[in-house]
């Protein structure tokens, strides 16, 4: 039985869809992790409106009845999703991909810095109830659509340079974001049980 004893240096190429998924992890973790630094960057004023818009949100949904809750939360991450898909469907609209979810996850970061700086261990509470478990699926799910938004951008770049063919790759894309909107409609029922369930037992001012 013969060994391969020789390593070629293609074996530790990456092909373009994990090219896209390293990429599109590492935008995200990015976003987060500059999130945590530009809140203990910023100013008092712009802490201290964090902090308010954070309440008043928190208040807000014990206010609001269920259905509206749901549809609150949805409509924050479809909108993200059609303005993904829209930049996808681009010529060149990779970086606007890469940008826009940065951007998202950035947000992340900052509100999670508030909640914990802000509330301490009642913070850590809220968001490990609340706040935490919806999001874990937002986060997979982003980092997927990123993905798909870029890698179709990219296809279609190469399509309109005359460099290949789309083929059924369009076919695949509409596929996989159909599978990333069930994500993040599960993610945001997540978030509306954990809300329903627990907000009512934090109290913020």
């Amino acid at each position: 039985m013969k060994v391969k004893a020789v390593i070629n240096r293609s074996d530790f190429r990456l092909n373009n869809s994990s090219k896209s998924a390293i990429i599109s992890f590492a935008v995200i973790f990015l976003g987060i992790v500059f999130g945590i630094m530009l809140y203990s960057l910023s100013d008092e004023a712009l802490l201290t409106a964090l902090q308010e818009d954070f309440i008043s949100f928190v208040s807000v949904l014990k206010n609001k009845n269920n259905p509206e809750i749901f549809a609150g939360l949805f409509f924050q991450n479809i909108l993200y999703c059609i303005i993904m898909i829209i930049f996808s469907l681009c010529v060149y609209g990779t970086p606007a991909v890469l940008l826009i979810s940065f951007i998202k996850a950035m947000g992340l970061g900052l509100l999670t810095t508030c909640i914990y700086d802000s509330f301490l261990l009642k913070g850590v509470e809220y968001c490990l109830l609340v706040f935490f478990p919806g999001k874990v699926f937002l986060v997979f799910a982003m980092i997927l659509l990123t993905q798909n938004s870029s890698v179709n951008s990219n296809s279609i770049t190469k399509s309109f340079k005359g460099c290949a063919e789309r083929g059924g790759s369009l076919k695949k894309f509409a596929l996989r974001t159909v599978v990333i909107i069930i994500i993040l409609t599960l993610s945001n029922t997540v978030d509306y049980f954990a809300s329903a369930l627990f907000s009512s037992l934090f109290e913020f001012a």
